[in-house]
């Protein structure tokens, strides 16, 4: 597969999270914030930003399946 398809399938999947997990995803991976920074951010303890995206990447991992 192209990386270019890649990209769009992973845009998809995440466009298919929830506000929150989407917000959560985007400030550890593209900011690169650690747990507690975002938890800071969006007023919530670090364990509950891992519940958070523990879910998120299992939602992901599963749409990437399904489109692959």
């Amino acid at each position: 597969m192209e990386r270019s398809e890649d990209v769009r399938q992973m845009l998809s999947a995440v466009s298919g999270l929830s506000w929150r997990d989407q917000r959560v995803i985007r400030l550890r991976y593209l900011k690169g914030m650690s747990l507690a920074e975002v938890g800071e951010r969006i007023n919530i303890s670090k364990e509950r930003v891992r519940q958070i995206q523990n879910r998120a990447l299992v939602h992901l991992r599963e749409a990437m399946e399904v489109e692959a």
